[in-house]
């Protein structure tokens, strides 16, 4: 059916004043869009192996699609310049590390993803440029997501349409980017850094040639005509780091007004590690459940204190513990226990509607389904009742003022104990509700009408949270096989644990706009109007004084929270079985960048307390090796307004202070008074350790020793305190993740703790090896009987991505740097079995000085047991010596 000619378009709000009455447009849209039912077959989207996907349609100059990995926080997360987020099952690669992209892997450094593909769908009724006075009702998409590979929102062509990376931490610190830059895209426009790592792009709808035609529709791309500024944030801050804030700018740069803006948010999350098969039974896509979170209570116990979060949902039913479903065993690292989603935190319409509507789609068209009430009772182009295919159905979804149930209800007679939805006419309604490749979108508006040259200014939060699976009994006993019992159901609801998950979403919006923060910035200038949001009283102070919760900003991004101080930028050097790291206290190539001399922007105060340095094998579970403090203080007072009255630590509130300031009060904190009620003591406000000038400690637990590298010297100016740890009794043949965090006293006045800087962000893989030494090759000799034990000492699958069989690894470790090699491995009777090439400068994916053989032969077969030689052909780089090739042996036992 040719839908080029609408004679009609849908407004649910109506008072536009032109085309049909409200009740009139539905029954045209269901006429509409049961009649496409009938249309020819489409492509669509390649989840299932029968289909081919769609017909590409290229460009003659195409437009610069690329893509960047959020890598600061807890959360890795894809974001691309043509309106997609996640990476597709890592199908992508990230251009900066030629590796697979993480689509949404929480926690960082599990691989575990939350997110298949997630897009922006934008609807309007706008006037038809190829009818002058009639209406069509269009969406721009980032992607269908099901019917075929349509991308409708494009960057430039080369070189312009580039990702601008820019960081508060500025460039001497990680991550390594400019504060401030600016894109070709937007002529004159700079941009400042907001974040530890923001992603800023441009694209448009407007790009016609090469788009991939929408078959639902039966017609060409057609644009709304619309500009869209994406910038993305993330921190490593402990509040902050579970979330990825994205901050649109959505501009009409046609010449007709958009009226009756929708805006949708598109996920399809496919929950796994990326050891599972992604549509295996009770595995990968196959068992995802989702729902939506309406409000985030502070206290568990106490209902009467929220707030409204309004947050969708998605996760794996039941935390995929390492038995078969129906015997589940418990929780292991690949354990997919968490949950993701998303919500709106600012958009200029206070009274903001929604809608959350999911489904399944499916090429057989009676399980293309998702929860309907009576009045939006539909049958979609493709003949389903879940995938909207084409504009009018996507924008049909996006304004229904719809909320479906949670999924893990669909299997209840709905129709009978409401009678607001219809039946569930699935073959088998309680495989969809115990879980099942679920998508769903998350819309949102009415925006009444963009003029031309204006923007709608929108954040979204997309925000992960921990251990929603508590049990992993809880859905073999509470969902599966009772998706018809509503007690079961609601069990199995209440053994979720949502407190981490909300308590994210709600810090995502109060990063944006914090509560209790008068911080409007109007005309160029900060104004303080008294405004600082909303609080409620939840209880009286032993002054009377009223308790205030503050949970509303004052209406002005301040996207931003209390930092914790810098990180330090480490120097690590190896030596056999040991390794030293050192750092400095500043950065001498950029003011206020440093760990001691940076600035919390939150109270104005230099508020650095310390260090702590940790080890890791894989990045998730770190061991504290140490941590010194600065030697301060804070008051201790008698308290006699409670009951019963006692000693109370720093009742006033006041950032504590050095042993210098503590004597000029006429005190000595070394010598407490506690039998005298009127006078002050003072109490250590860390561990008081000292940090080497004052203190320098020998640390017996850990053989390391940390304190002065050759004291502190006075540089351009600046007091540099230069700090060093070195560590011994390292394994040469693994490595070791070493990390040095800082950390702050936190902010009294806000009963704020402690803060410190995310062990990711300096995170450095070290093999303790010294360079002096003759080639190391391990494990040697290799006995396929001790997989296991490779595994365990990360030899093997050192990410736990789940081990095969091509994952054996023989390592040749202690590698030069300023050498290429050529390592040939040979029988005893000189047949030649593989040749290796080594580049230090082409190390991708292990440091350089080190790679490994497969045990697989030239001809790729697996090899046999036996004596084996191998010899090293060096090859200087440079002006480097050249070196002697070297000559070894090793055992392969089967």
């Amino acid at each position: 059916m040719n839908q080029t000619k609408p004679e009609y378009y849908w407004s649910p709000a109506g008072g536009i004043g032109r085309g049909l009455r409200f009740a009139q447009i539905v029954v045209a849209l269901f006429a509409i869009l049961i009649m496409a039912s009938s249309a020819n077959a489409t492509t669509m989207h390649p989840d299932y192996a029968d289909q081919n996907g769609g017909q590409l349609y290229k460009p003659a100059v195409e437009p610069n699609q690329t893509l960047r990995v959020h890598r600061v926080g807890n959360v890795y997360f894809s974001i691309t310049n043509y309106g997609k987020l996640g990476s597709e099952a890592r199908d992508i690669t990230d251009p900066l590390t030629n590796l697979p992209a993480p689509s949404c892997e929480f926690p960082a450094g599990s691989n575990i993803d939350y997110l298949f593909q997630g897009c922006i769908w934008i609807g309007a009724v706008v006037d038809d440029p190829d009818n002058p006075g009639e209406l069509d009702t269009l969406v721009s998409i980032g992607d269908d997501g099901w019917w075929s590979d349509i991308n409708e929102l494009n960057p430039e062509s080369p070189p312009d349409g580039q990702i601008l990376m820019l960081s508060i931490r500025g460039e001497s610190a990680p991550p390594y980017a400019p504060t401030f830059g600016q894109l070709s895209d937007l002529s004159g426009r700079t941009f400042d850094a907001i974040s530890e790592q923001d992603f800023i792009c441009v694209f448009t709808d407007t790009v016609v040639i090469g788009v991939a035609p929408d078959a639902q529709d039966n017609r060409p791309h057609k644009p709304l005509n619309i500009r869209i500024v994406q910038k993305s944030y993330s921190w490593s801050y402990e509040y902050a780091e579970d979330f990825i804030l994205m901050d649109f700018e959505i501009e009409n740069i046609g010449d007709s007004p958009m009226d009756s803006v929708w805006i949708g948010l598109y996920i399809d999350a496919d929950v796994l590690h990326t050891s599972e098969d992604g549509y295996g039974d009770e595995e990968g896509a196959q068992d995802d459940i989702c729902g939506f979170l309406r409000n985030f209570y502070p206290d568990q116990n106490d209902t009467s204190v929220y707030t409204e979060i309004n947050t969708a949902w998605i996760a794996d039913n039941d935390g995929q513990p390492d038995g078969p479903y129906d015997n589940p065993g418990s929780f292991i690292y690949s354990s997919g226990r968490g949950v993701s989603g998303c919500r709106v935190v600012q958009s200029p319409n206070d009274s903001l509607d929604y809608g959350f509507n999911w489904w399944i789609s499916h090429s057989n068209s009676p399980l293309d389904w998702g929860p309907t009430q009576a009045q939006n009772a539909r049958i979609f182009p493709g003949g389903g009742r879940g995938t909207p295919g084409g504009d009018w159905a996507k924008y049909f979804v996006m304004a229904n003022g719809e909320f479906d149930y949670d999924q893990i209800y669909s299997a209840l007679d709905w129709s009978d104990s409401t009678g607001n939805w219809i039946e569930n006419p699935t073959e088998d309604p309680d495989d969809l509700a115990d879980g099942y490749d679920t998508r769903y979108l998350y819309s949102f508006g009415q925006f009444d009408q963009i003029e031309p040259g204006t923007t709608l200014p929108l954040t979204i939060a997309y925000v992960c949270g921990d251990k929603l699976h508590q049990d992993p009994s809880n859905w073999v006993d509470n969902l599966y096989n009772h998706t018809q019992d509503p007690v079961s159901i609601n069990e199995y609801y209440n053994n979720l644990d949502f407190q981490d998950f909300a308590t994210n979403a709600q810090w995502a919006e109060w990063v944006y706009d914090n509560p209790g923060r008068d911080s409007c910035f109007i005309d160029g200038m900060w104004e303080t109007d008294g405004d600082s949001g909303l609080y409620r009283n939840t209880g009286v102070d032993a002054n009377g004084d009223s308790i205030r919760f503050w949970y509303k900003g004052d209406g002005c991004p301040d996207f931003k929270g209390p930092p914790p101080p810098y990180s330090p930028k480490l120097t690590v050097e190896p030596v056999k079985s040991g390794i030293t790291i050192s750092w400095d206290g500043i950065n001498l190539d950029e003011d206020n960048s440093g760990s001691e001399d940076g600035f919390d922007s939150f109270n104005g105060k230099q508020d650095f307390e310390g260090y702590a340095v940790y080890m890791s094998y894989d990045e998730l579970e770190w061991t504290l090796l140490c941590r010194y403090d600065k030697i301060d203080w804070v008051p201790v007072t008698w308290d006699n307004t409670i009951s019963p009255a006692q000693w109370v630590v720093n009742k006033e509130r006041f950032y504590p202070i050095t042993t210098d300031s503590v004597n000029a009060l006429g005190w000595d904190p070394y010598t407490p008074d506690w039998n005298n009620t009127a006078v002050t003591n003072w109490e250590a406000f860390d561990l008081n350790t000292g940090l080497g000038w004052e203190k320098a400690e020998f640390d017996t637990l850990t053989d390391g020793y940390f304190g002065i590298f050759n004291g502190a010297d006075t540089v351009e100016g600046k007091i540099v305190n230069h700090y060093s740890y070195s560590l011994d009794g390292l394994a040469s043949s693994r490595g070791i993740y070493f990390s040095v965090t800082a950390f702050d006293f936190g902010d009294p006045l806000t009963d704020l703790g402690s803060l410190e800087s995310a062990k990711s962000i300096n995170a450095t893989l070290v093999y303790p090896i010294d360079k002096t030494e003759p080639i190391n090759v391990y494990p040697n000799p290799y006995k396929i009987t001790d997989t296991q034990y490779y595994i365990d000492m990360g030899y093997e699958d050192p990410n736990r991505e789940g081990w095969h069989e091509q994952d054996r690894r023989i390592w040749f470790a202690n590698l030069p740097d300023e050498q290429r090699a050529i390592i040939r491995i040979w029988t005893l009777d000189g047949d030649l079995v593989r040749v290796l090439a080594y580049n230090p400068e082409d190390a991708i994916g292990n440091p350089a000085g080190i790679t490994y053989w497969d045990l697989v032969t030239r001809n790729g077969q697996a090899i046999v047991s036996g004596l084996y030689l191998y010899t090293i052909e060096f090859i200087p780089i440079g002006g480097a010596q050249s070196r002697e090739s070297e000559i070894g042996k090793f055992v392969i036992i089967k």
